[in-house]
């Protein structure tokens, strides 16, 4: 009898790309933000209850990141309190939880890739909300946790920088893209593989996974033009202070896969492997 694995957050853009590959080795047991609110905490626990299922995947989070700043309670609400009962319904029935986080929740001044062990110093209200939620999620159940930590997501259904990119390109035929952030691009279909894989490997603890190589936000708009052939469209750098946005983000948030790969034994694919990979047939917009 295959496992059960219990999804919220179903609706989303990593859900779409993990749902499937679950399916081939589990049974699955999915609900959308709208068929279960995570913070909904008598819900929750009734549901996980009766499902009782050996593993408990967290999906849902709000991502909206300048969004975070305005609705402060929402994000803490959905990033934060929502872990914490998810946290707690999978104790409740000895199940294993995997969590997601972000790259987001280090501060960019270290000069080399962030390690599981780092410290984390989050300089916005998504970030503060998402590292809340680690911590609610390692006090609550430490020895039933995997919280996987990636960065600059980008896949199938869900908003996403690369079709951002592309719409803007077609649109304005010159673009503005800030230069002095640096993170690593992450596929979804790779990120999905890399959970299973570490579930797999019955992996605890913290566990960070992105695609290969690190660049900058500037120079991967620019990737993403050469590669859907709109070589005419001019992309400009320009610093964060230009942009001025209302969240904080890190100048620096490259993640250390070095964990995952020797948990796994798998090799990473570079980021512009993926990207050409999704352009060719991933992505609504290409």
């Amino acid at each position: 009898m295959k496992e059960k694995v219990l999804v919220f957050g179903a609706g989303g853009m990593l859900a779409s790309a993990l749902r499937p590959l679950l399916k081939e080795k589990y049974a699955v047991v999915a609900y959308t933000h709208a068929e279960a609110d995570i913070y909904d905490e008598k819900m929750i626990l009734e549901l996980v209850k009766q499902e009782k299922p050996q593993w408990v995947i967290n999906l849902a989070a709000y991502t909206d990141v300048d969004g975070c700043e305005k609705n402060v309670d929402l994000a803490f609400r959905v990033n934060a309190e929502g872990v914490r009962v998810v946290a707690q319904a999978a104790k409740g029935v000895k199940a294993c939880f995997v969590q997601l986080s972000t790259d987001f929740i280090f501060d960019g001044t270290k000069a080399s890739p962030y390690l599981e062990e780092d410290v984390p110093n989050p300089q916005s209200v998504y970030a503060r909300s998402k590292y809340e939620g680690e911590r609610f999620a390692f006090h609550i159940y430490p020895e039933g946790l995997l919280l996987v930590r990636t960065s600059w997501l980008y896949g199938a259904h869900g908003k996403n920088f690369v079709d951002t990119i592309l719409k803007l390109a077609r649109e304005k035929g010159e673009l503005r893209v800030v230069s002095d952030q640096r993170g690593r691009p992450t596929y979804t279909c790779d990120l999905a593989q890399a959970v299973v894989a570490l579930m797999g490997a019955q992996a605890k603890g913290i566990v960070h996974f992105a695609n290969r190589g690190e660049t900058s936000w500037c120079d991967f708009a620019k990737a993403i033009v050469r590669s859907a052939a709109l070589k005419q469209v001019a992309v400009h750098p320009i610093t964060s202070a230009e942009l001025n946005r209302p969240a904080t983000r890190p100048s620096y948030s490259v993640l250390s896969t070095e964990k995952y790969e020797k948990l796994t034994g798998k090799n990473i694919r570079h980021w512009q492997e993926t990207l050409e990979e999704y352009l060719s047939h991933g992505s609504p917009v290409s």
